[in-house]
């Protein structure tokens, strides 16, 4: 009998961590649900795990392998239960996690999602650092120009991609598109999902969210931000003078010089004095203007140090 949520953990190369994901989803307090693994590794060590350890977990090997966002679309268009989760191989699920999500999506009937807040792993170490910070329990997002702001705050953070349970009625016919910002494109996504239905966030965490250097937002494609930004003037009111896409950019620069801080850059090359006089002159203006944030730098460059 088909269950009302459907798990779906995407998994990569992850044998060290999928394990413990696995264990996270198999201790829920709500178990009605049927959990799939869904390997899109380039060798057999996770599937061996999976034969292995957990033979009742039903579990599709992709072959060939399939870039990734394919990987999300054909999860997507496969989704049959009523509520879905897409969750990754190296996240761990709070033992209240389905439950209490399940009831936060019944209860509020004309959202298209749900998402919580998560605990970071930060490598092997569990902190208990918020993934994101709310003066709401609850916080209802209405359409897509409210869930890009939340992306473009200096101070706040948004929730975590695998912290979403979704309404499959109001997203079946959605995916992640690479022309709406490549890598970025769960943020478009998030914003097609929000024309749908209200989106609804709660503060509570209910998973750990793992940050390594495995990440894939590790990384920062500009090109890729800036496609992403283009779907954003499509979407929205937001024009590039607006104030949060000014402070966007701003986010998305500091984030690059500080990666190329830590690489060993040079300070001196061209490129990078570009770029250091307008985080500098940006940073700047949002200090004086958001006091937070610029307790917020001060740690940053300390960590630098």
């Amino acid at each position: 009998m088909k269950k009302e949520i459907e798990i779906h953990v995407l998994s990569c190369n992850r044998p060290e961590y999928i394990s413990l994901t696995i264990d996270s989803v198999l201790r829920q307090s709500y178990s009605s649900f049927d959990l799939y693994i869904s390997d899109n590794s380039s060798t057999d060590d996770v599937g061996d795990l999976i034969k292995t350890s957990y033979p009742d977990v039903k579990y599709v090997r992709r072959t060939p392998q399939l870039a990734a966002l394919d990987h999300f679309k054909i999860i997507l268009q496969n989704i049959e239960a009523e509520y879905f989760v897409l969750f990754h191989d190296d996240d761990i699920m709070m033992p209240g996690y389905i439950e209490t999500m399940r009831k936060l999506i019944i209860s509020h009937p004309e959202c298209s999602a749900v998402a919580c807040n998560a605990k970071i792993i930060r490598n092997n170490t569990k902190t208990e650092a918020d993934f994101f910070h709310s003066d709401y329990d609850l916080l209802e997002i209405k359409n897509p120009e409210e869930l890009f702001l939340l992306y473009c705050n200096l101070t706040t953070s948004a929730a975590p991609f695998p912290g979403y349970i979704y309404r499959t009625s109001k997203v079946k016919d959605l995916f992640l598109d690479h022309k709406e910002g490549g890598k970025y494109s769960d943020v478009s996504y998030l914003m097609k999902v929000a024309e749908r239905g209200p989106i609804i966030w709660t503060k509570q965490a209910l998973m750990h969210y793992r940050i390594h250097s495995g990440n894939d937002s590790s990384t920062i494609n500009i090109g890729q931000q800036l496609r992403l930004l283009r779907f954003v003037f499509k979407k929205t009111r937001l024009t590039k003078n607006s104030r949060a896409i000014r402070q966007y950019k701003f986010r998305l620069w500091s984030s690059w010089w500080r990666k190329e801080l830590k690489k060993g850059s040079r300070l001196s090359t061209k490129k990078m004095r570009t770029i250091t006089g307008t985080v500098i002159k940006y940073g700047l203006t949002y200090s004086w203007t958001q006091p937070s944030f610029l307790f917020k730098t001060i740690k940053k460059i300390l960590k630098l140090g």
